[in-house]
């Protein structure tokens, strides 16, 4: 359990690394292959979303999808390829012979879907780690806003590299809150896929 915790942590950082050279040309062309990759572990209206691309004019003939979940269950039968993170080394070298060859095909669209909801509490967390655990009182969401509340004598430095003047800060002296717009979290997100 532990050491698959920093499994996890160096698998993000370096897959992170490794696909940022993934190419994104823009084609005028009639879009023919489509492939779908769904984060089937919060997100359960996979069904839906495929007979929503059908309904717009996507073959289901056309379409390679690929689910994820962070556990499978050996017993279960899945209706489309499901994998999990079993599938990674701890230099984020694929195993998986049907992954890899999803990975190796040119689409001429590819969706990568998950959660919203999901990549917001992935980046409190983030924030979180940045802070210290031990230094958070109280973490909230009002309106568009992540609201962090922290100890007066936390270092915010490694947070303000992460969100610079996008994270609006006011110290008291029994408290530090920190404020940062989710529209700004959701857009970086999706910027960095």
């Amino acid at each position: 359990m532990f050491l698959n915790y920093f499994k996890n942590l160096f698998l993000k950082y370096t897959l992170r690394n490794k696909w940022q050279e993934v190419s994104t040309l823009a084609s005028t062309s009639a879009i023919r292959s489509v492939g779908l990759v769904i984060d089937e572990t919060s997100f359960f209206e996979k069904e839906n979303l495929i007979k929503e691309l059908i309904s717009n004019g996507f073959s289901a003939n056309s379409m390679s999808i690929l689910v994820y979940r962070d556990t499978i269950d050996k017993k279960e039968t899945y209706l489309h390829y499901t994998f999990n993170s079993s599938i990674l080394d701890w230099n984020a070298n694929i195993s998986d012979a049907v992954v890899t060859n999803f990975i190796q095909k040119d689409f001429d669209l590819l969706v990568s879907y998950y959660d919203i909801e999901k990549a917001i509490l992935t980046e409190i967390e983030k924030a979180i780690d940045l802070v210290g655990q031990e230094n958070i009182r109280h973490v909230k969401i009002i309106e568009d806003k992540v609201i962090i509340i922290c100890e007066p004598a936390t270092n915010l430095d490694a947070l303000m590299v992460r969100y610079g003047a996008m994270a609006f800060i006011k110290k008291t002296l029994n408290e530090i809150v920190i404020a940062v717009d989710i529209n700004f979290i959701v857009k970086s997100r999706l910027n960095a896929k």
